[in-house]
């Protein structure tokens, strides 16, 4: 469970980390916020961003990253 007294710490590094995906792996260099807001078109798109940012938060710990994620195809690509 998050702690609500630290929720407005966690958005922040969340957002970063978002952010840093979209810039490394689309060269997309503004916020998931605007993002989201101006570029996304599906929900499916949203979904394989957050799958790349478990991804990237895992690094190279192959055994962090859930198994789905680990069976999944690598092709999909978000629009930038």
């Amino acid at each position: 469970m998050l702690d609500a007294a630290r929720e407005e710490y966690y958005f922040q590094y969340f957002e970063r980390r978002f952010s840093a995906v979209l810039r490394k792996q689309y060269g997309y260099d503004r916020t998931l916020t605007q993002w989201n807001d101006h570029v996304a078109t599906s929900c499916e798109e949203v979904l394989t961003l957050i799958d790349l940012v478990i991804i990237d938060v895992a690094g190279e710990d192959a055994a962090a990253i859930p198994s789905f994620l680990q069976r999944r195809p690598k092709s999909k690509e978000i629009s930038a």
